[in-house]
């Protein structure tokens, strides 16, 4: 490894160099906060990321496109038993897991850290042991590297994911590189030098356009795995010798200016760093659809039960939601493809349909996209009046329905940090999905290990039984 070389004297301290400092210097005790919300993560993860491989609509011509880029490699992509480079198997682990949008969310944030940070971690994992001389990484490196890699993307998501968003870009992805490279970087052995010049070589790779909105394109699913490929190149980059831009978070023409327009750099985004770990508020998701619409789903699982018959609701009868502005404007604008959506994405980000299905159903899964052509439930979206109360803070997911006299309010729906999901109701969620790709038995055996990783001291062992 050629050794980074900084003009220290020429760069003023900044965010981007606390931010690697932190990266560089955290510790397996340092982490001891968000170890739960860490392990919560990534059992949802290796089921996400391996379910989607044979079940999702999109993953055969993401397969196929990196199947004709990628020679063999060290990288394991979870659910398949071939090995790719590494860059594109985390390319194709971000991608499968983020396909179902059922993966963790931070509300603080407003993104998802898992996807990019998880995928960058075993790839750059199993490079750095299949290297000439090699070493093998223990699941403690491993967690700390996840660690600091899921509170760069979030501490940088606090301070700029609103703005990103009525921009049109999508912060999972563009602030998500910076955090998948945190990642790679500290697995990769980087002191604070080099960390620092990977974020600057990775600042010239930050991207996500939300133009997939429209005709509900699959870009949006592979975000995250473009964020930990390019932390993977990052990493090489810079082992090779390569010096990236100093200060390219918070310098003149850096992140927060160039994409978020701040006229001065947040200080609160290196606040108290190791002494308050803003990853501690993400959370599992229970739906596979936009956050934003978990506090209608659950206003509708609850104003059903004051109907004896929720499926014969009067022909003439109004339905009022009323969430906050952020969800009226990302779920429940009135757009055609909010009242009617057409395909899977636009099902997710739709509001009227969420809760259809939610009434009708009584339950809101993978399989409520079957859904998108059931007369009941297209009929039912459009007697849906969506409003909004100015009054909620922002990304506030307090809900109220309302169906003549009778309403309901949901204030933490769940999933969220006020109404967690633990270890045991995630396991509830992924054993039907580990089974379907591992078996009985290979799903009772991933999750002896993974209760395990923490004091094994091989890595591969665990990404080995993740290969089919």
């Amino acid at each position: 490894m050629i050794p980074v070389s900084i003009n220290k004297d020429a760069v003023p301290a900044s965010i981007t160099r606390e931010l690697a400092k932190f990266v560089s210097e955290t510790t397996w005790d340092d982490i001891e906060p968000i170890r739960d919300v860490l392990k919560c993560g990534l059992l949802d993860y290796v089921s996400l990321a391996s379910y989607a491989v044979g079940h999702i609509e999109s993953s055969p011509a993401f397969i196929e496109a990196i199947n004709s880029l990628s020679a063999s490699g060290p990288g394991s992509v979870l659910g398949l038993s071939r090995r790719y480079q590494a860059q594109y198997s985390a390319l194709l682990n971000g991608t499968l897991v983020h396909s179902m949008d059922w993966d963790d969310t931070n509300s603080t944030a407003s993104l998802h850290p898992g996807a990019s940070a998880f995928s960058a971690a075993f790839a750059q994992a199993e490079l750095e042991m299949s290297l000439s001389g090699g070493r093998k990484v223990t699941g403690r490196e491993f967690y700390t590297a996840v660690a600091v890699g899921y509170e760069v993307t979030c501490r940088l998501g606090r301070s700029i994911s609103d703005v990103l968003h009525r921009a049109a870009f999508h912060p999972t992805s563009v602030v998500g590189v910076f955090g998948a490279a945190a990642v790679a970087g500290k697995l990769a052995g980087f002191d604070a030098d080099q960390v620092e010049s990977l974020f600057g070589v990775v600042g010239s790779m930050a991207s996500g356009s939300l133009q997939c909105f429209e005709n509900g394109g699959w870009n949006k699913r592979f975000h995250p795995g473009i964020a930990a490929h390019n932390a993977l190149l990052g990493v090489q980059f810079v082992k090779a010798g390569m010096i990236g831009a100093t200060r390219a978070i918070d310098g003149p023409k850096g992140l927060l200016v160039s994409y978020a327009q701040s006229s001065e750099p947040d200080q609160d985004i290196v606040k108290d760093l190791k002494a308050l770990w803003v990853a501690s508020d993400t959370a599992i998701k229970p739906y596979p659809c936009c956050r934003l619409n978990h506090g209608p789903i659950e206003a509708a699982y609850e104003l059903r039960k004051l109907f004896p018959n929720p499926e014969d609701l009067p022909q003439d009868s109004i339905i009022e939601v009323t969430v906050g502005r952020k969800a009226l404007l990302a779920v429940g604008s009135g757009a055609p493809n909010k009242i009617r959506p057409t395909n899977i994405v636009e099902g997710q980000f739709s509001l009227n349909f969420q809760f259809a299905v939610a009434w009708l159903y009584g339950c809101n899964d993978w399989s409520s996209y079957q859904l998108l052509d059931d007369e009941k439930t297209l009929a039912l979206c459009r007697r849906i009046v969506v409003n909004v109360d100015n009054s909620l803070r922002e990304g506030s997911l307090v809900t109220v329905a309302k169906i003549g006299d009778k309403s309901v309010k949901v204030e933490y729906p769940l999933g969220e940090p006020e109404n967690p999901i633990g270890l045991v109701e995630v396991e509830n969620k992924i054993r039907p999905l580990t089974e379907k790709v591992y078996g009985l038995e290979g799903s009772r055996e991933l999750l002896r290990l993974f209760y395990d990783l923490e004091n094994q001291t091989d890595l591969g062992v665990f990404i080995s039984l993740l290969r089919v």
